[in-house]
């Protein structure tokens, strides 16, 4: 059997490359071969990691409203709209900050990249990737993660870069505008710019080796995610 090869005709859907599974947010290759996500890299090479202080019901919760956000966000992109039943009291605000980034900055987002999950390649490494929102502003294509919660990560960074990397199949970023974009429970909504081009590349690519070697010596890391 293929390393991490598993039945997936139930509830894969095609993408870019292979498969991606939303239920356990697994990508796999055309072969049916597992392949880590950014999120899955920047985890297990301890890039992305929270506070053991902040309680599994706080962390859920805050999963949940991030997953609502994105939701709308992806339908307005798509359709100029959203109904208005998908959001709650609590997320309402999230997704006013996100309406309000737009129209302050001219921000357009490409329908055909709002969380259009695919499977990149970089140095012969495959990693699977879903961005939030890809765009552009003017002449200028944008990077943008978008986040419901008021602390920065600089994970982040990290996540941005290796986008960029997926959306334009290069080694190197620099071409594109990368931000994180923090929705915050006042409607209102801050910038995290990622401006270290050079250094955000190079990590993220360090860290997929780092999981590829890992992988290649048979540990079997999506069992951690299944």
């Amino acid at each position: 059997m293929l390393l991490g090869a598993r039945d997936t005709s139930m509830t894969a859907i095609a993408i870019q490359n292979g498969t991606y599974d939303d239920d356990l947010h697994i990508y796999r290759d055309l072969s049916g071969k597992y392949v880590p996500s950014i999120t899955q890299v920047l985890k297990f090479t301890g890039l992305s990691s929270y506070s053991a202080a902040i309680s599994k019901e706080v962390m859920e919760n805050a999963s949940k409203r991030g997953t609502i956000v994105h939701q709308a966000a992806w339908a307005f992109a798509k359709y100029g709209d959203v109904d208005p039943s998908w959001l709650t009291d609590e997320t309402e605000p999230y997704f006013a900050a996100y309406r309000k980034f737009l129209y302050e900055t001219g921000f357009q987002p490409d329908p055909e990249f709002v969380e259009s999950p695919m499977i990149a390649c970089v140095h012969g490494m495959a990693f699977g990737c879903t961005p939030d929102v890809l765009g552009s502003r003017g002449k200028f294509p944008h990077v943008v993660e978008l986040k419901t919660v008021s602390v920065i990560q600089r994970a982040w960074r990290f996540q941005t870069a290796a986008q960029e990397l997926a959306r334009f199949n290069t080694k190197q970023c620099g071409r594109a505008v990368r931000m994180a974009v923090q929705l915050l429970k006042n409607g209102k909504y801050k910038i995290d710019k990622h401006e270290q081009h050079q250094y955000d590349c190079h990590v993220f690519i360090s860290a997929l080796s780092v999981v590829h070697d890992r992988l290649a010596n048979g540990e079997k890391l999506w069992c951690a995610e299944s």
